[in-house]
């Protein structure tokens, strides 16, 4: 009987072996060949399923902007409304253990390559488009008001100015968790985020 391949969680698993590779040699040593050695396969398998390396980026970091929502719509699902809450959840886009530094990595990889490559770039503005929807929605939700339906409403324009703030603020940690994690580790990034929660809140009135 033949064995049945299931394709799509071979392109996990090497997404995921991109992702290993990235964490020991950062994301310009993660050529094709590295990334199948690591898989336990050979070149002509990986390329089977990702021709390039730059097909192997967009199919990781597309699988990447599925698993972070995933992880804030379980915290939505699980945790009450409040600032603890809306802690977590910003606390998923950061480089706070290893599996999200190297996701932080990969993110900045896309970063420094999306002003010349369209497909990335086209990633980058739909991650930042939903982060901005997740920021908005933190801001309505600690000011006592449900999370926009619609992703890509645009808030009355004081609350807006606070989401984007909420953005910037977030964005800037990525970067600095993601290159030094020495002075801005889990303890740290905590205490800052929690301060910044509380003078939204009194911000919001």
């Amino acid at each position: 009987m033949p064995k049945i391949v299931d394709h799509a969680q071979r392109r996990v698993e090497i997404a995921d072996a991109l992702y290993r590779v990235i964490a020991r040699v950062g994301l310009e040593g993660a050529s094709v060949r590295a990334v199948a050695s690591e898989a336990g396969w050979s070149m002509g398998a990986v390329r089977h399923y990702f021709a390039t390396q730059d097909e192997l980026l967009q199919f990781s970091i597309g699988l990447q902007l599925e698993r972070v929502p995933a992880r804030i719509r379980e915290i939505v699902a699980t945790a009450r409304p409040g600032r603890a809450r809306a802690q977590r959840i910003l606390e998923m886009f950061l480089a706070l253990d290893a599996e999200r530094l190297v996701e932080s990595r990969v993110w900045l990889g896309v970063l420094a390559r999306a002003g010349t490559d369209p497909s990335l770039d086209a990633i980058r503005r739909r991650a930042l488009a939903g982060e901005r929807y997740v920021c908005r929605g933190i801001v309505c939700e600690l000011s006592g008001e449900p999370w926009p339906d619609d992703p890509d409403v645009v808030l009355p324009p004081g609350p807006e100015r606070e989401a984007i703030r909420l953005q910037v603020f977030i964005d800037g940690l990525t970067v600095l968790c993601a290159v030094d994690s020495e002075h801005f580790g889990a303890d740290e990034v905590s205490t800052l985020i929690g301060y910044e929660l509380r003078t939204l809140v009194k911000r919001l009135g």
